[in-house]
């Protein structure tokens, strides 16, 4: 007996499996979706037309490409590639206008003054197409590249009749394998050469169904192609059935993956104005080292030139500092002034060293003391004002007498 925990285990582990399963039937990545409803180089709304013009036309002619004659068309190989290619159309027209729809929603809108941006989409949101939907086209669009191409050259090889007129089973196996053709140099989807093993169970299938309509139908007419006549040449019936099962089917999806890598080759070349709907590719080891190299040398050539920018920064702010701070002007200054030795009087002579003077003593610069005149003051005529022009002169002649050089 479980236990209540286990029990709660066991039901989340099965809710968890059935959300899975969900998200694999319905989900699938933005990508993926976009790839099933989208073109390398038409815009989405020509697309969309391209879609329904074929399945218009692949419409049409299922409903009507049996007018006319008077057999049963539903034993025909190319039947069934009609039915599948009209299958695809109309699946892959449904899927175009999704992706329309969902690009047109997520498309960003003109952003006002003062509101954020709109972020792109988160990689891995889901898909614009349900994964079984995506499924159901991949199949049928598969079956009809490779269906198409055989009943091309079964019919061609075998079939045609110069001198017999064109009916709409001619015009129908020729013009679709061409259509499909066109239609792969469109879409965006992958083709893989591994998908050949659709192609081999579709003949697989066909070609039981054949031999069963064959002998179980008694009529007239029981060959569905002349080439498939199992009671008269068998042996070449199996031939046939060999080489569309060993080379056919291989070749021919060969061929179809040639015109898928042609068309990734000049989509990547010359990048159309369209939504980048590819995920990019991992990056090696030695693509990862190139970009960290290169991004370090970089880095080092900015870091020169901002080196470089701040020292003529420097030297253009050292220049307008002297421009705007000039030297100071020399000046030369006056000569000292010391007290007379005698009578008073100021003579204009070198000062004398610092020291206790009667009288005392300045520099320029400094205020004078107050001078002393020891005794009464003189008498005898007026003397002139100390420091004028006239005073000056007489003490300069004193003081040149005193010394002897009068």
């Amino acid at each position: 007996m479980a236990t209540p925990a286990q029990q709660v285990e066991a039901a989340k582990s099965a809710t968890g499996l059935a959300i899975d399963g969900t998200r694999a039937l319905f989900g699938g990545t933005r990508q993926q979706g976009l790839r099933a409803g989208t073109s390398r180089f038409l815009q989405q709304g020509w697309f969309v037309g391209w879609k329904a013009a074929m399945a218009i036309y692949c419409i049409v002619w299922a409903a009507w490409w049996d007018r006319g004659e008077d057999l049963d068309l539903r034993i025909y190989l190319a039947t069934w590639t009609h039915m599948l290619a009209t299958a695809y159309f109309v699946i892959s027209l449904i899927s175009s206008l999704l992706c329309m729809a969902y690009l047109a929603r997520e498309r960003p809108a003109p952003v006002e003054e003062g509101k954020p941006k709109r972020p792109p989409p988160v990689k891995g949101t889901r898909s614009p197409v349900p994964c079984y939907f995506r499924w159901l086209q991949h199949i049928s669009w598969v079956l009809t590249c490779i269906s198409s191409m055989v009943v091309l050259s079964v019919f061609w090889m075998t079939i045609y009749e110069s001198d017999v007129p064109v009916t709409s089973v001619y015009v129908g196996s020729t013009i679709l394998a061409l259509l499909m053709l066109v239609d792969q140099f469109l879409i965006a989807t992958e083709m893989k050469f591994k998908y050949a093993w659709l192609g081999l169970y579709f003949f697989v299938v066909y070609i039981f169904y054949n031999v069963i309509y064959y002998y179980e139908h008694n009529v007239e007419d029981r060959v569905t192609f002349e080439v498939f006549d199992w009671d008269e040449r068998p042996g070449r019936a199996c031939l046939w059935v060999f080489l569309i099962l060993a080379f056919g089917v291989p070749g021919f999806t060969a061929l179809h993956v040639f015109v898928y890598r042609l068309r990734e080759r000049m989509y990547t070349s010359y990048k159309h104005n369209l939504e980048v709907i590819e995920e990019p590719a991992p990056k090696t080891e030695k693509e990862e080292k190139k970009e960290a190299k290169e991004k370090e040398k970089e880095e080092k050539k900015e870091e020169k030139k901002e080196a470089k920018e701040k020292e003529k920064d420097k030297k253009k702010e050292k220049k307008e500092k002297k421009k705007e701070d000039p030297p100071p002007a020399v000046v030369d200054a006056p000569p000292l002034l010391a007290p007379a030795a005698l009578g008073g009087g100021m003579a204009l002579a070198a000062a004398p060293p610092p020291q206790v003077q009667q009288g005392g003593y300045y520099y320029p610069g400094y205020p004078p003391p107050p001078m002393a005149y020891p005794g009464p003051p003189p008498t005898g005529p007026p003397v002139a004002p100390p420091g004028s022009k006239r005073e000056k002169v007489k003490h300069g002649v004193e003081m040149m007498q005193q010394m002897g050089l009068m």
